[in-house]
């Protein structure tokens, strides 16, 4: 590995690598040393199961150690978060709920390090194995259009349930304008690009965390639930908050050092 990443770093001094290495964080941190990011499944599991649950207690509890893991081994790596790639089913087919994907997404997307969207999950692309049914070609249009690629007869993605760019493009409440929306968002926003993150203990239902860069910090508050939920965060006492809403419609109000928030069925706020 140490002598793949000398000859590529001769080539290209600002060379970024990133890694497959399914196992466990403790398996994964060694390979940080040479790669700069290796995909999170860990995470990419928890996400999934937390929004299929509405319960986020196992990833509450699981992320510290990832993390922690992770920068023990280099404390310069920059993770790679994802929701499923080519080998696994598609996010989904295993959710099968617009509002929990777009929950899913916003998870993903206001998670530290370099986030990988695979191909087709920005439009609710569904695929089960084997294989072939996973990587069915990508939907331009609900039915042909050209420059459509064609390399199997779709399975998943026909008939009835048939996703595509064409049917998304100008629906502003698409999935594929949420995920356009989200990106947008965080590449507009150095916290959310580079900064850390800081999980904040919480009721089930709720999965919340603040990113930060020295202490400039964003709290972000996920309801994984199909009900409303009120929540409270405890403020630390250096914790400067406006309590601005810079994304989402959660009713948020800070009060004797809490912010205390209402949130919708499957929804975001980031607060300022």
């Amino acid at each position: 590995m140490e002598g793949i990443w000398r000859l590529l770093q001769e080539y290209k001094k600002d060379v970024y690598l990133v890694g497959e290495v399914w196992s466990s964080e403790r398996a994964i941190a060694p390979y940080l040393k040479y790669l700069d990011s290796c995909f999170n499944f860990k995470l990419a599991e928890g996400i999934i199961d937390a929004v299929i649950k509405g319960d986020s207690s196992k990833l509450q509890y699981n992320l510290p150690f990832i993390y922690d893991e992770y920068k023990n081994s280099y404390k310069d790596y920059v993770d790679a978060p994802f929701l499923t790639n080519h080998d696994m089913d598609r996010v989904m087919s295993k959710i099968n709920d617009a509002n929990k994907m777009k929950l899913a997404a916003s998870i993903l997307l206001t998670m530290p390090g370099n986030p990988f969207i695979y191909y087709g999950e920005e439009i609710g692309m569904k695929g089960e194995k084997p294989d072939e049914y996973i990587r069915e070609p990508f939907k331009w249009g609900k039915e042909y259009v050209p420059g459509q690629t064609k390399w199997i007869d779709s399975e998943y993605n026909v008939g009835d349930y048939a996703p595509s760019v064409e049917e998304q493009d100008n629906d502003p409440k698409s999935l594929l304008n949420f995920y356009r929306d989200m990106i947008k968002f965080r590449l507009g926003n150095d916290i959310l690009s580079k900064g850390d993150i800081t999980i904040i203990e919480t009721q089930p239902e709720i999965l919340a965390y603040y990113r930060a860069i020295n202490n400039d910090k964003l709290f972000i508050v996920h309801n994984l639930t199909g009900n409303l939920v009120n929540t409270e965060l405890k403020l630390d006492q250096n914790d400067k908050l406006k309590g601005e809403t810079l994304k989402g419609d959660g009713i948020v109000r800070i009060e004797d050092n809490k912010i205390k928030i209402n949130l919708k069925p499957y929804s975001t706020v980031i607060i300022k």
